[in-house]
């Protein structure tokens, strides 16, 4: 691995810390936004099927274009930065940081009662979760 001087690795440290926290956050506020807005509807919707086959749905239709995107962000900050290693590596951690902070969005928004306490409660909870 190729760090060059003191300054590179400390741009190239600060480069990964800004993609898992733009990953995490991007992921996050979209699935809020989105169960907000679908939650309604699941009530409603509630006796023709349960939480988990609404979850494994949601799961398998959001989850693929959730992945792409947050692995081809992954894959361009490695190469911009020209950071050593190898890119898959990075673009795997990224994709799954970025699902996971999707799940973590989806259980704030079934457990905070309103819209605007998600979208309050999420990204202070997130940021925590991120730099700890």
């Amino acid at each position: 691995v190729v760090w060059g001087d003191q300054a590179s690795a400390i741009d190239r440290i600060g480069s990964v810390v800004m993609t898992s926290i733009n990953s995490s956050m991007i992921a996050l506020v979209k699935a809020l936004t989105s169960y907000v807005e679908e939650r309604p509807i699941v009530n409603r919707e509630r006796r023709y099927y349960g939480p988990v086959p609404y979850l494994l749905s949601k799961v398998l239709s959001e989850g693929p274009l959730d992945a792409f995107f947050a692995g081809l962000f992954g894959f361009v900050v490695h190469r911009s930065c020209n950071m050593g290693g190898d890119p898959a590596v990075f673009t795997f951690v990224t994709t799954m940081q970025a699902l996971a902070s999707a799940a973590f969005g989806q259980l704030i928004g079934a457990v905070v009662p309103s819209p605007n306490a998600a979208l309050c409660a999420g990204p202070p909870m997130m940021l925590v979760l991120t730099i700890v």
